[in-house]
């Protein structure tokens, strides 16, 4: 992030007026806006000012995972029901199914992939 600021204080591009919305006159005040002396608008940006792509996760890690222990898996779930994140339909049940299998002490297998 320091270089491509450091960057762009010594050599400055033009500014991307396609990102300038109307600024809301009523709700939620925008995550960025300006004002050209005239007009005030809304800029359509994010927190990153270069996006590189990142490769999934699958490939990043290095090391075969395992089943999430009982202790893990009810943590887990625990938070989970605390946590204001939406989870897909099915996802919590999963996680109980698992916590029983692991509590019983049968055996477990890793997804074939």
């Amino acid at each position: 992030m320091a270089e491509w600021l450091g960057r762009r204080l010594v050599e400055p591009n033009g500014y991307d007026r396609g990102r300038d919305r109307p600024l809301p006159l009523a709700g939620r005040w925008p995550r960025a806006a300006r004002f050209d002396g005239r007009v005030r608008y809304a800029v359509a940006i994010n927190d990153f000012p270069i996006w590189r792509g990142r490769p999934p996760l699958e490939r990043f890690l290095r090391h075969a995972g395992g089943p999430l222990s009982a202790r893990a898996t009810a943590g887990f779930l625990e938070r989970t029901s605390r946590s204001s994140l939406r989870f897909p339909a099915g996802f919590r049940e999963a996680l109980r199914a698992h916590l029983a299998r692991v509590s019983s002490g049968a055996p477990l297998a890793l997804a074939a992939e």
